[in-house]
């Protein structure tokens, strides 16, 4: 789902830069100054969520004090008995 919604910001941060360039039309007039921003804005914050994946926001910070990034000592060869 977050992936998704940053896909959606993206396209509108593409939009927004192409009408305010090409048809001096504002879509983020609500922000005020900062809505020449806007475009970079709407597109880093859509390429973070997009880069999430499937993964929800809680999940980008679980598992990094997890045992798998823990090296296992290596186990010991058993040394054959000769007859």
């Amino acid at each position: 789902m977050l992936q998704l919604f940053g896909y959606l910001l993206i396209m509108l941060a593409i939009a927004d830069f192409f009408a305010a360039n090409l048809a001096n039309i504002n879509l983020t007039y609500f922000m005020g100054s900062l809505s020449s921003f806007s475009p970079i804005i709407l597109f880093v914050s859509g390429a973070i969520l997009a880069g999430t994946g499937e993964k929800g926001i809680t999940d980008l910070f679980e598992g990094q004090d997890d045992e798998s990034f823990i090296e296992e000592k290596p186990k010991r060869k058993r040394k054959k008995k000769n007859k």
